[in-house]
């Protein structure tokens, strides 16, 4: 991965990654006063329609409520999907697999949400329906993922006993 550095913005270095076939923007920004690193990654989804700005803005702010590290932003003027996330160095030292997981989470979260902002944007889904259709999508993976058909037989547990 190459990286450049603006010349008018020297505590800033961007880059652009491949994930899955989509080439993703990445912004990093060290603020040394408060020793915190911030990433920005820009999606490469087309931006959101203006009409549907508001649905798509109430959806991340559900999701966002979920996620322990990082958020989902909208920028309602240009209809631009963001993942932002920031982490204190204070005492630590910047190792490149720290900032390779860094990427990994955000461009794996904003693949994850594609689905439902695409289906507000062009499947005239609510913010409600999009976040319960990906929820059920979600809890049938979850599903077929814990089912194994040796373990068909129930099991005694300590605390069945």
């Amino acid at each position: 991965m190459s990286f450049t550095v603006p010349e008018s913005y020297p505590q800033i270095v961007t880059s652009y990654i491949r994930f899955l076939g989509n080439r993703y923007y990445l912004i990093f920004r060290e603020y040394e006063d408060i020793e915190v690193l911030q990433m920005q990654i820009v999606s490469p989804m087309p931006a959101v329609p203006p009409e549907s700005r508001l649905a798509v803005s109430l959806f991340l702010t559900r999701l966002n409520m979920r996620f322990k590290l990082g958020f989902l932003g909208l920028d309602m003027e240009d209809g631009e999907v963001i993942f932002r996330m920031g982490v204190d160095l204070e005492g630590m030292q910047l190792l490149e697999k720290n900032v390779m997981n860094m990427v990994r989470c955000g461009v794996q979260t904003i693949d994850n949400y594609f689905p439902g902002i695409m289906s507000i944007c062009y499947g005239g889904k609510t913010d409600l329906e999009a976040l319960k259709e990906l929820d059920e999508n979600r809890v049938g993976v979850e599903l077929q993922l814990a089912v194994n058909s040796t373990d068909a037989a129930p099991q005694e547990h300590e605390g069945n006993r």
